[in-house]
């Protein structure tokens, strides 16, 4: 959680600091600053200090917000930039569907729903227009994974 706020005291920051936030900016700031704390966050939250990802011809730059496959973009819905996003933190791992409703959808999913199978159909159709090697591969009963996947025993 990042406080943004006018109160500037130290016993302010010090009191939102120990009731929860993770990071506490005081207004007014400048839009760079917010981004890169934004930035920050978010490769805490995963564990990984990497702002690039590049897995087989694919390439997930987190700070710019942008995809390429085989060197061109790729456009994406900001929701699918977020299933590509989470998968590429996961890279070789399977991802259930659960985790992906979880992660993207924030429990907004109707059981029994096939919104996940869907949004992965349309990604791997984007990202199929640069090159026609599958990258994004289902491990039937399981979930998917981006890249290769480590042995499941």
């Amino acid at each position: 959680m990042l406080l943004l706020t006018a109160r500037d005291t130290v016993a302010d920051r010090v009191q939102g600091l120990r009731l929860g936030a993770d990071d506490y900016l005081i207004k007014p700031f400048a839009l760079e600053e917010l981004l890169a704390r934004v930035a920050a966050l978010c490769r805490r939250s995963y564990g990984t200090k990497q702002s690039r990802f590049i897995i087989q011809d694919l390439e997930v730059d987190i700070l710019a917000r942008t995809v390429k496959r085989a060197n061109q973009p790729i456009e994406l819905t900001a929701r699918e930039y977020l299933l590509v996003e989470y998968l590429a933190h996961r890279r070789g791992q399977i991802v259930t569907r659960t985790e992906i409703e979880n992660h993207i959808y924030d429990g907004q999913v109707e059981p029994m729903s096939n919104v996940v199978d869907s949004a992965i159909c349309g990604l791997r159709k984007k990202l199929s227009v640069a090159s026609d090697a599958p990258i994004i591969h289902t491990r039937r009963g399981l979930g998917y994974v981006l890249g290769e996947a480590t042995a499941v025993r």
